[in-house]
C-alpha cells in the first residue's frame, strides 16, 4: 500500500502537471489571438485611401475578412456607393485593376466572390426564418439592391473580362464554392429573388416600349 507521503507527493505532481497544462493552453490561446492581432491589416479609410490600398486590403485574407460579417458588408457597400458617386475615384480604380498581374487579379476576384457568397448565404438564412410577408419585403429590398450593384459588377467585368461576367456569372462562381447545405438554404431564396428581378425587367421593358414615339 502507498504511504501517506507517497500519495501526497503523487497528488502534488499531478496538480503541477495540470497547472502546467492549463498554463500552456492559455499561452497558446493568447499567442494565437495575439498573432491574429499583430498580423491583421489595418482597415483603410475609403475616401482617403488609394485604390491600391483598398484592393490590397480586400485581397488579403487578414484584411477585410478579419472584420465581423456586418463590418465586411458595411465596408463593401460604403466603397461601392463611394465609387458610384465619384467618377474620378472610379476611373482610378479601373486603371489600378488593369495594372494588376495575374496572381493579384486572382486574389482579388476570389475574395470578391467569397464576399458575394457570404452575403447570399446570410440573406438566405434570414429569408428561411421569416414569414411569407416578411420574405416578400426582403426579396423586394434585395432585388432593388442588386439592381444598384449590377452597374458596379458590370464595370468590374469590363476590366476582368472572363474573371467576372456579370451577376449571372458571379452566381455560378458562388454556387461552385458553396456546400450542399448552403445550396439547399440558398435555392428558395434565389428562386424568389430571380422571379422578382424578372418581373422588374419586364416592367422596365414595357415602360420603355410605351415611352417610344
Amino acid at each position: 500500500m502507498m504511504m501517506v507521503e507517497e500519495i501526497n507527493k503523487s497528488v502534488k505532481q499531478n496538480r503541477n502537471w495540470a497547472v502546467l497544462g492549463i498554463g500552456v493552453g492559455l499561452a497558446l490561446i493568447i499567442g494565437y489571438f495575439g498573432y491574429g492581432i499583430v498580423m491583421a491589416v489595418e482597415q483603410p479609410t475609403i475616401r482617403d485611401s488609394k485604390p491600391k490600398v483598398i484592393v490590397s486590403y480586400i485581397s488579403n485574407p487578414r484584411g477585410l475578412r478579419n472584420l465581423t460579417r456586418f463590418e465586411q458588408r458595411q465596408f463593401l457597400e460604403e466603397w461601392r456607393l463611394y465609387l458610384m458617386s465619384d467618377a474620378d475615384a472610379k476611373e482610378a480604380l479601373t486603371q489600378h485593376l488593369k495594372d494588376l498581374d495575374l496572381d493579384q487579379r486572382k486574389a482579388f476576384v476570389e475574395q470578391m466572390v467569397w464576399q458575394f457568397k457570404e452575403i447570399v448565404v446570410d440573406d438566405a438564412r434570414q429569408y428561411s426564418r421569416m414569414s411569407t410577408a416578411e420574405r416578400n419585403k426582403l426579396v423586394q429590398k434585395k432585388a432593388e439592391e442588386l439592381e444598384g450593384q449590377e452597374v458596379f459588377v458590370r464595370d468590374l467585368s469590363k476590366v476582368f473580362g472572363k474573371d467576372i461576367g456579370g451577376q449571372d456569372e458571379m452566381r455560378r462562381m458562388v454556387f461552385d464554392i458553396t456546400s450542399p447545405e448552403e445550396r439547399e438554404i440558398c435555392m428558395p431564396y434565389l428562386d424568389a429573388l430571380q422571379r422578382v428581378l424578372e418581373q422588374k425587367r419586364r416592367q422596365r421593358r414595357n415602360e420603355e416600349a410605351v415611352a417610344k414615339p
